[in-house]
């Protein structure tokens, strides 16, 4: 019963993490800040359009751009079905992926914490990640942070069992 129980709670705790970030990410309406923005931005909707993420032309960005990592374009490149509403879609996007970090962060929590306290731990970090710019900005950080946060745990399970 008590795995059911912390099991739901994570999950609305979840819910809470993408409800919180979205919001927080909707006070703020700036345009494209850095230039790596509109660098993923573009890449992004020349995938929604031309299913290439380098069919740019020279007037769309001022320089030529070498990206290795495309994974966060590809993530946000649905977000341009929905015409001019497709940066507050970007913000869904990053805020999903921002509170998705509750799930390894849970299971690390649980490992070092014996009594449910690992919730409220949880629930402090998915609320206090240290910069929410993650939400607002069309950067690849949000993405990184799910990726790094993973990568974390997964090596800390096979250091554990091994």
């Amino acid at each position: 019963m008590n795995l059911i129980n912390n099991k739901s709670t994570i999950f609305i705790i979840f819910i809470l993490g993408i409800l919180f970030h979205f919001l927080i990410s909707l006070l703020f309406s700036q345009p494209f800040i850095f230039g790596d923005e509109v660098s993923y931005k573009t890449m992004a909707y020349s995938f929604y359009k031309y299913g290439d993420l380098y069919h740019i032309q020279s007037t769309q960005m001022g320089h030529t751009t070498e990206i290795p990592n495309f994974l966060y374009q590809l993530l946000i490149s649905p977000s341009f079905y929905f015409g001019d509403f497709f940066l507050v879609i970007i913000k869904l996007i990053n805020s999903i992926t921002v509170s998705l970090i509750i799930f390894p962060l849970y299971f690390i929590l649980k490992d070092f914490i014996d009594n449910d306290l690992y919730i409220f731990f949880s629930l402090v970090l998915i609320l206090l990640i240290p910069d929410l710019n993650y939400s607002v900005s069309v950067m690849p950080e949000s993405l990184f942070l799910l990726l790094f946060i993973l990568t974390f745990y997964f090596s800390y399970k096979y250091f554990i069992n091994n």
